[in-house]
């Protein structure tokens, strides 16, 4: 892969290329940085690879140092370091395509939720009621949309909610909580409108 060669330039080299030198100091190499200037606010630690400047307040790998010295972006910086033109991925779209015009993902996605639906828990007496009541501030009725599963199979413990049911039920109760709630806001619109 082309940033993993770019990554793999050693960032002495590329600074010889450019015909920066700096002085060895220890594992280091200090100097002047190539953008501020200064005397030896610019190092580079040629074990780890890093560079750092203190004044700019920047530092990172031989991408980052492109970055830093010719004021591009990462893709450019790899294009530099690797002197090729980097390629935009294609995707296969064929077969994710496939997949959904079989409908197999969206069955399988559904078989999955029936799963873990029927693994739920009540709320009452759970962390999730905790969480609901204390950290949120929740203090109505639990709605039996919501469940809690319990920690297994090296999975934390998770609240869960089921956005859809069995056909027109749903959507009948969701319209009518959702009138619910559009009337409670209306009839405290008014009130506000006759109080003030």
């Amino acid at each position: 892969m082309l940033i993993t060669r770019a990554k793999g330039v050693l960032i002495e080299a590329e600074l010889a290329r450019r015909g920066i030198t700096l002085k060895r100091v220890g594992a280091e190499l200090v100097g002047p940085c190539p953008v501020c200037g200064g005397h030896d606010r610019f190092g580079v630690n040629v074990r780890k690879q890093l560079w750092n400047c203190r004044r700019c307040d920047k530092g990172g790998d031989v991408i980052d140092l492109v970055r830093h010295l010719d004021g591009v972006t990462v893709i450019e910086a790899v294009e530099i370091l690797t002197n090729e033109k980097l390629q935009p991925r294609r995707r296969n779209w064929t077969a994710k395509t496939e997949t959904h015009r079989d409908g197999k993902h969206e069955q399988d996605r559904r078989a999955l939720a029936r799963h873990l639906w029927a693994l739920r828990e009540p709320l009452a007496g759970t962390i999730t009621e905790t969480y609901l009541r204390e950290a949120r501030g929740y203090s109505g009725m639990l709605p039996p949309t919501l469940g809690f599963l319990p920690a297994r199979n090296g999975h934390a413990p998770a609240m869960i909610a089921a956005f859809a049911l069995v056909g027109e039920a749903c959507a009948r109760s969701a319209g009518r909580t959702q009138q619910h709630y559009r009337r409670t806001f209306d009839e405290a619109q008014a009130r506000r409108n006759r109080e003030g």
